[in-house]
């Protein structure tokens, strides 16, 4: 829960945040942000060195290495209200996981036409 406090979270989707992908049924604008341990294959040492556990952890995994692309990890944080929006990942060539860390009431994962109940420490796995 700490890093959710700091100031090194930022826009999932980077700079170029499109709507196409988000929407909201709150009053906020809808927010997708990460705290990357992995972005495109590079490691961030700082976000490593503030969460060794989870480090540790993603260290001790056969994690794919590809050159500008993986292996991607973050903490995902969806502001109040944020759903993401159908759509198709931008690979065939991999598994995405999910493990919920902080589960609001309400909260669910829609893939290929199957609801997923966010449960707290349950990996959800899929290809997108």
């Amino acid at each position: 829960r700490g890093v959710l406090a700091q100031d090194e979270l930022v826009p999932f989707l980077g700079t170029n945040t499109s709507n196409e992908l988000l929407g909201s049924s709150g009053p906020q604008g809808a927010a997708w942000d990460a705290f990357f341990f992995y972005r495109h294959g590079l490691r961030h040492d700082l976000h490593c060195a503030r969460c060794p556990q989870t480090s540790a952890m993603l260290d001790s995994l056969p994690l794919v290495r590809v050159r500008e692309h993986a292996p991607e990890t973050l903490y995902s944080v969806l502001g109040p209200g944020t759903h993401i929006l159908p759509h198709r990942g931008v690979t065939n060539t991999r598994l995405v996981t999910h493990l919920p860390l902080i589960v609001p009431p309400d909260c669910a994962l829609r893939v290929g036409g199957e609801t997923h109940v966010w449960q707290h420490g349950r990996c959800v796995t899929f290809d997108d």
